[in-house]
């Protein structure tokens, strides 16, 4: 990201020994692997050759007409030295050069700079260091829709002055207003280019490493939550005083910018999380006029997802989740009906961060097997990452809950029940509530359909009972698909028939009944049996448990009677009635 014209003349300090280092880099080849037993040569040569600042980027400046006082980074670049020793960590990675500009590159011949470049980080916008304004770079539209069309792949950044999470969030904004028509040709991060400037905004400001991470943390959210993956360009100084990285590099992908033969060297060390280096702020590649910053992106093949699962709560069809790596362009899911060992791709998501998929297309009742992989994306052919775990599921067919739980028979330890099928119902989970677990437990499974009634045995006389009903429905593979559970219907067992019934006074025109209390009563009826209609008649009722006795008035004399007595229970405007006792025989005087 060019500044030369802010920069402080390097002065150069070369001893013997860094001089015999550099021919022999030069002998052996472009690109070495950094090992431990180097490192003492390397500190040496960093320690006379490099002295890095908080400044990271010599080829780029805000858009302002006086020239600020930007910190001399004092690297020498000595190509194609600077940039040639890779951290183990990419040993197995695929390395690809790139570039990033801004409109201080000027006129780019964009097909030139393909036949040796990979990709292209554009300069899209940036905030001004004084007033703090935003500014758009006036040639980030010509130099994206160029780049694409010679074969680069293209990421872009803003120059970011930011000092509250309120305004990273409105750059982040900014940025993604812009890039809209363009968001199928950038393929590689949104970056937050965040670095200081003499007696700049954010210098001035002297935020703690907290807010700092806070800055850059609301930026990248608000890039992902996007559907972007994000990244922070920075330097190992930013990186060790004024960031706390591992609330940042743990989310999101780093561009590290370190001018010099390697990224960890001397007393700057980083060995974390990073895809892009760059190496050089003084490069030349054909079809850029002046120098150009270089740059280096590791692609190492994407880990296996974890933690892919099916969302359950999803009512009918089938949600994919999964945890988000870190840096990938997106993901892609694959699907095949259960049991058939061909997949097919059916969606890409894009964004690191989007970790969810739905699958609408998903027929009901269909049992498919799903995997997804992590992958970047570019114009020479993407690169997957390893295959998930396979997850089973199926959508949901559409079953309405159970309906009409009504009782059609009870007996004193026995209450049987009915209920509404519903369609595409294939069987259904009974279940009643236990009062001591506080929870329903399931009692029956009934897997015939057309089976709506059940008798639930071994329960207490005149006990209140609570019901609920789940409806499933079958895959293809022959497994439940469970539904939500039906209302609660209440229902209760009759109580025990009253015993005991007896007359304790007798009259010529009355008689008095007495009768052992029922449990879970309410009151109790009183009925008189009429010879000519054969049937006992209702011919009193008391309420209360504990009224345990009636008298019957007008009555003949010398009349022989039959009585029987029932308790009842209450519940809303619905009683329930007990046994009736056995008949008592009695003759008035």
């Amino acid at each position: 990201m060019n500044r030369n014209e802010h920069r402080k003349k390097c002065r150069r300090r070369h001893r013997i020994g860094s001089i015999l280092l550099a021919l022999l880099l030069l002998l052996e080849g472009n690109t070495v692997f950094a090992a431990s037993e180097k490192a003492s040569s390397q500190e040496r040569m960093a320690q006379t050759e490099s002295i890095e600042a908080d400044s990271v980027s010599n080829n780029d400046t805000e858009d302002t007409e006086s020239t600020e006082n930007i910190e001399d980074t004092k690297n020498i670049d000595t190509p194609p030295i600077y940039g040639s020793i890779h951290s183990p960590q990419f040993k197995k990675a695929t390395i690809r050069p790139g570039i990033d500009v801004s409109k201080w590159n000027g006129e780019i011949d964009w097909e030139r700079v393909a036949e040796t470049q990979d990709f292209a980080f554009v300069r899209v916008a940036g905030r001004y260091s004084g007033n703090g304004e935003l500014y758009v770079d006036e040639y980030y539209e010509k130099n994206i829709e160029e780049a694409y069309a010679a074969g680069l792949d293209v990421g872009v950044y803003i120059l970011s002055q930011a000092i509250t999470p309120a305004e990273a969030k409105e750059e982040a904004q900014f940025l993604l207003k812009r890039i809209e028509p363009y968001k199928k040709k950038i393929t590689l991060p949104l970056v937050f280019d965040y670095e200081f400037y003499s007696n700049g905004r954010l210098t001035q400001a002297k935020l703690s490493k907290k807010e700092h991470s806070s800055i850059v943390n609301k930026f990248c959210s608000t890039i992902e939550k996007a559907g972007y993956t994000a990244c922070l360009y920075t330097n190992l100084m930013m990186i060790q005083n004024h960031y706390d990285i591992s609330k940042i590099n743990k989310k999101y992908t780093i561009w590290i910018a370190r001018y010099n033969t390697q990224v960890s060297i001397g007393s700057l060390i980083y060995e974390e999380n990073y895809d892009f280096w760059q190496y050089s702020s003084k490069g030349s590649v054909d079809g850029i006029q002046g120098n150009v910053d270089l740059n280096h992106q590791y692609v190492i093949k994407p880990g296996k997802i974890n933690g892919f699962y099916v969302d359950l709560s999803s009512p009918a069809a089938i949600t994919l989740i999964w945890e988000k790596q870190i840096g990938v362009y997106g993901y892609q899911v694959f699907r095949t009906e259960a049991g058939n060992e061909e997949f097919t791709k059916i969606a890409t998501v894009r964004g690191a961060s989007m970790t969810e998929y739905t699958d609408e297309t998903a027929e009901q009742g269909i049992e498919y097997d799903y995997k997804v992989r992590a992958f970047y994306k570019f114009q020479k052919g993407n690169r997957g990452g390893t295959y998930s775990d396979i997850v089973i599921a199926a959508a949901r067919i559409l079953v309405d809950p159970v309906s009409d739980i009504s009782e059609t028979a009870c007996t004193d330890s026995t209450i049987t029940f009915s209920w509404e099928a519903p369609e595409q119902a294939s069987g259904y989970e009974l279940y009643r509530y236990d009062k001591m677990a506080e929870e329903y437990q399931k009692i029956a499974t009934i897997e015939e359909k057309e089976m709506t009634e059940f008798t639930d045995e071994g329960l207490q006389a005149g006990k209140k009972y609570e019901y609920q009903i789940r409806p499933f429905s079958r895959t293809n593979g022959g497994n439940f698909i469970y539904y939500g559970a039906s209302e609660s219907a209440v229902l209760y067992t009759k109580l025990p028939a009253t015993e005991e019934l007896t007359v304790v006074e007798k009259g010529t025109d009355s008689l008095t009944l007495s009768w052992e209390p029922v449990k879970y009563a309410s009151g109790y009826r009183i009925y008189q049996y009429d010879s000519k209609t054969e049937k006992y008649k209702r011919i009193a009722e008391v309420s209360g448990k504990n009224h345990t006795s009636q008298t019957i008035t007008g009555l003949k004399a010398d009349h022989a009677y039959r009585f029987k007595v029932a308790a009842y229970r209450t519940a809303g405007e619905t009683s329930y009635m007990g046994t009736r006792s056995a008949a008592l025989k009695v003759r008035t005087k």
